[in-house]
């Protein structure tokens, strides 16, 4: 995989200070976890936490607001209840991170329809009505 290399790029384009927004997807543990291997999970891990803390560092210094999320687990659950490899997506809860020390989340069981109006509020777009979720962000 090459998690290195994109969050060399993306660090070169952060540099730039040219975006307002940039959306990146990391699909290291969830492709690993379904090879059901857990060394390579855990390597899968330990690179993005590395790589996140770059783009951390980056995006502080820049004024950027991180938004850390997954769609769904894989990669915390890798053996199954049998004792063999579990290569399948979890149903376990998956954080929502939000790096700005001024933004407050509301303490409840999110959804991930609740995750693109808090974005959308991060950056100061409207929430369309088509989105039936409010923003995680206590006013």
């Amino acid at each position: 995989m090459s998690a290195v290399e994109i969050t060399d790029k993306l660090l070169e384009e952060i540099n730039k200070d040219e975006f307002d927004v940039i959306v990146l997807n990391f699909a290291n543990c969830d492709m690993v976890g379904h090879t059901g291997i857990l060394d390579a999970a855990i390597t899968a891990v330990k690179t993005l936490d590395n790589q996140i803390k770059r783009i951390h560092e980056a995006a502080m210094q820049h004024g950027y607001t991180m938004v850390i999320t997954a769609d769904h687990g894989n990669a915390e659950v890798m053996i199954d209840a049998e004792g063999g490899p579990n290569k399948k997506h979890t149903s376990q809860p998956v954080p929502i991170i939000v790096t700005d020390k001024n933004i407050k989340l509301r303490k409840k069981d999110a959804a991930i329809a609740d995750v693109a109006p808090t974005i959308l509020d991060i950056i100061g777009c409207e929430i369309p009505s088509e989105m039936t979720q409010p923003s995680l962000i206590e006013k």
